[in-house]
């Protein structure tokens, strides 16, 4: 065996990838999607390809304007929503119904359906299923030209991360890991692609084949690592809070990244290091708060089921993004009004207490957020507007 050469166990795992690609994933594959979605929470556009087309690009533009006068498919203006069962079914009939009425966008279904494809879920393909079933006539027609076009879409994807898989597979044990920045840079990240790659890991270690599952689990955290880099500091720090299970490791991330560069670093580490030149934290509080509110939103029509708690664990983050962004609220770079940014964006006041706070901003002889400056923004603002 040369040195470079998998053992045959890894070569077996690898191998799975043709059983993997020649499976009909059908509505499994929205399920798989569903899961990865909830346990990763990835960056979709960062992993599109560079230059989508054009069709597809203009076709997003619309969806996205009829959304916002639809209400973004039953997603409400009050911060991160929580939706009950009767905003998701109106959020499926308006997905639905905007690819039933492309032509009123002056694109075709096709076009349509690419650009709605990120909405696609599980439930939705069932909900679309029963609703083929239960049709008739014209109205089951245009159902049934819908699912195709969705399978047809899905299909393709599929077909593509296969072909890139395979080849990035095939660059052997070290070569595969020096493929995958090209990857990234020619589109082929795809979620397809972690899907599929995702479902080898996991056949490789029914099989035993565990070195196998192992190298392809090192892959996956590679391919991970290099899509956060194309994303903005707060999408990066959210996705590893995602993905630290202890509660302190999460806190002491948090600190390291949302802590002002000119606090003491003995409120960091406990290091007495001399503060860096540049005053601003690696991330500001407003912008994680508004990452974690549209994060919630983008999986508000994913069920329950498939979230497996994420909803539950973005608001663990958000009140853990509180409690230390309140460490750093006195004396600090983090102003009175990126504090306040934070339970604004959140559109809660419940996890802060209002008073302990105004003591504290009294304490250091600043004047707090809800004083001055914010009574400017409140004169704007409506009653309704007040519960964003």
């Amino acid at each position: 065996m040369t040195r470079n050469a998998a053992p045959p166990s890894m070569r077996v795992g690898l191998a799975a990838l043709l059983v993997c690609t020649t499976v009909s994933f059908g509505y499994d594959a929205f399920h798989l999607r569903g899961l990865r979605r909830a346990r990763f929470a990835p960056s979709r556009a960062a992993a599109r390809p560079a230059v989508p087309e054009r069709s597809a690009v203009s076709a997003r533009t619309r969806v996205r304007q009829h959304a916002m006068q639809m209400g973004d498919a039953g997603i409400s203006r009050q911060g991160p929503p929580v939706l009950d069962e009767a905003a998701k079914e109106r959020g499926y009939n308006a997905l639905l119904e905007m690819m039933l009425r492309a032509d009123s966008f002056n694109i075709s279904q096709a076009d349509m359906v690419k650009a709605s494809y990120e909405k696609i879920d599980y439930t939705f393909m069932q909900k679309l299923g029963a609703q083929v079933e239960a049709a008739e006539g014209e109205g089951k027609d245009s159902l049934v030209r819908v699912q195709e076009l969705v399978n047809k879409e899905m299909s393709e994807r599929m077909g593509r991360a296969a072909e890139a898989l395979k080849k990035l597979l095939g660059a052997g044990p070290s070569g595969m890991f020096r493929l995958v920045p090209d990857y990234m840079q020619r589109g082929l990240l795809e979620e397809s692609l972690l899907l599929l790659l995702e479902a080898n890991i996991r056949q490789a270690s029914e099989a035993g084949a565990k070195p196998a599952a192992e190298l392809m689990s090192r892959l996956m955290t590679q391919i991970r690592l290099e899509i956060d880099k194309a994303v903005e500091p707060e999408i990066r720090l959210l996705r590893e809070l995602l993905r630290i299970e202890s509660a302190d490791a999460r806190r002491e991330l948090l600190r390291q990244k949302i802590a002002p560069k000119n606090v003491p670093a003995i409120l960091i580490a406990g290091a007495r290091e001399a503060p860096p030149a540049s005053k601003e934290p690696d991330v500001k509080v407003r912008k994680l708060a508004a990452a974690l509110g549209k994060l919630k939103a983008q999986f508000g029509n994913v069920d329950e089921e498939l979230q497996g708690g994420l909803g539950a664990r973005i608001d663990m983050i958000a009140k853990e993004a509180e409690a230390v962004a309140r460490e750093f609220g006195a004396g600090s770079d983090l102003t009175p009004q990126e504090i306040q940014d934070l339970m604004w964006e959140k559109g809660s006041v419940s996890v802060w207490d209002l008073e302990k706070a105004e003591d504290e901003f009294a304490q250091s002889g600043q004047e707090a957020p809800w004083e001055g400056e914010a009574q400017q923004r409140l004169k704007g603002l409506s009653k309704d507007d007040l519960l964003l």
